[in-house]
This record gives structure tokens, sequence and C-alpha cells, in this order.
């Protein structure tokens, strides 16, 4: 038996596996560098987006617990007394009771009334939302309302916890979806010079909604040509909603 030939079978082998693995690392390597560039350019993108998307600081969300006493409400209430103590200043927001309900608002000068006609058995803790952002109430007064007061025996009221969830947190708002969204499909260059994208890099994006909806931006992509995608689980509200949970799919090519 010829020892010597059977190791240099071994060690032709070994270097034949050797040069198989060196020849396919030089193969893959300028596709992995690629992959690793659109990850962190999708990574950086996302940062942007959200942070464009929640328009910043001054879009956060405030939500305040409100709870009523029993007796206290019957077809309207006056939450004059509780926007003092909140420091809300301004009628951008929803009111909502435990079965999350939206109750019409109407604003004067000094006064915020809701009406609270429907399921009055339900109508004792409220969920105030409260944002810049939020449209407007129309102004206007309601007759037979009850002021809530809070210490008041008769019409008193407790506030519970207050939650500020910030842009920092990823809460953004779907029009502003809607809008980036337009702008992007009319003057993507605009967009792609807003988001400071480098010339080799592009990009789109869609976003779905709790309830599955997508929406996105119609993308110029080049006939065989790879995409990179990632999703992002992000927070959201609506002009006329509490906060949601959905997904920002951003794609780099």
């Amino acid at each position: 038996m010829n020892k010597r030939g059977s190791h240099v079978d071994v060690i032709i082998s070994f270097v034949i596996f050797i040069s198989f693995i060196a020849f396919s690392y030089i193969l893959l390597q300028p596709t992995l560098t690629t992959k690793q560039v659109k990850e962190s350019v999708a990574n950086s993108l996302e940062i942007s987006l959200v942070n464009n998307l929640s328009n910043g600081s001054t879009n956060n969300l405030t939500i305040i617990s409100l709870a009523a006493r029993q007796n206290s409400v019957k077809t309207c209430i006056n939450l004059k007394d509780f926007l003092n103590k909140a420091g809300i200043n301004s009628p951008n927001l929803v009111l909502k009771n435990s079965t999350g309900a939206i109750f019409p608002i109407s604003n004067s000068t000094t006064d915020l009334y809701v009406d609270v006609t429907s399921n009055q058995q339900l109508n004792y803790f409220f969920s105030v939302y409260y944002s810049p952002s939020f449209s407007l109430i129309p102004g206007g007064t309601l007759s037979g309302c009850n002021t809530l007061q809070q210490g008041n025996s008769q019409n008193n009221y407790t506030i519970g916890q207050a939650e500020t969830v910030s842009s920092l947190s990823q809460n953004i708002f779907d029009f502003n979806v809607r809008s980036l969204i337009g702008t992007y499909n009319q003057n993507y260059d605009y967009i792609k010079r807003w988001f400071n994208l480098s010339p080799g890099n592009n990009f789109g994006f869609n976003f779905t909604y709790q309830n599955q909806t997508t929406i996105g931006t119609n993308d110029k992509i080049p006939q065989f040509t790879e995409v990179y995608s990632q999703a992002f689980p992000i927070l959201y509200t609506t002009g006329n909603s509490s906060l949601q949970s959905g997904l920002l799919t951003v794609r780099i090519w």
C-alpha cells in the first residue's frame, strides 16, 4: 500500500477545498459588502423617516385618563376645570370612553362642552388624547351641561395617569405619511435630497396600518436591480383615534 501517495491525495484534496472556500469568498464578498451597506442605509433612513413623519417634538401625543363621578354625567359635561388642571391650553384633542367611542366636542372661548348622550352608563371613565397636530375642535356651546370640578362633592372628577408619546418613541402621524408619499410621487429628486441620500442609493417605503391596509410610494426600480427591504415596527395615531401599531417597510436599491 502506498501511504505516501494517500497522504499526497489528502493534501491535494485539502488544498482544493481551501482554494474553493477562498474563491467563493472572493465572489461573495462584494455581495456581502453591498448588503451591509444597504442595511446601514435602511436603518439610517428609518430614523430619518420616523423623525420626519412625527415632525419632531411639536407633534407629541399626550394621553390623560379622567374618571368622573357617576351622578355628574348627564347628557353633557363641561371640562373647563380639567383643561386648566391638565395644562391644556388649546382645543386640539379627542375624548373617548372606556369602549373607545368618540364624543362630539364644542369649544367656546373658555369652556369645553362634551356631548355624552350615547352610552351614558359607560361614560364615567374617559381617555383624553391631546396633540397640536389634531384638528381644532369646532366652536359652539351646549346647554344643560354639568361643569366637572376637581374635588367638588357633587360634580367631581379625578385625573389619572398621563402619558406623553414623543417622536423618540417612534410615534408617527398617518396624515404625515400620506403627505410624504404624495410629495415622493410628485418630486422624488427633492425627497432624495431632503433625506441626503447619495447618488448611488435610491429608496421607497410602505406603511401598513394596524388593520393591515397598506399604502406606499410608486417606486421606479430599474429591471434586474436587486432591492434590499427591511420592516420596522412603529407606533402611529390619527386625528380621531388612539395609539396603534403599524409597520414601516423601507426599500433600498
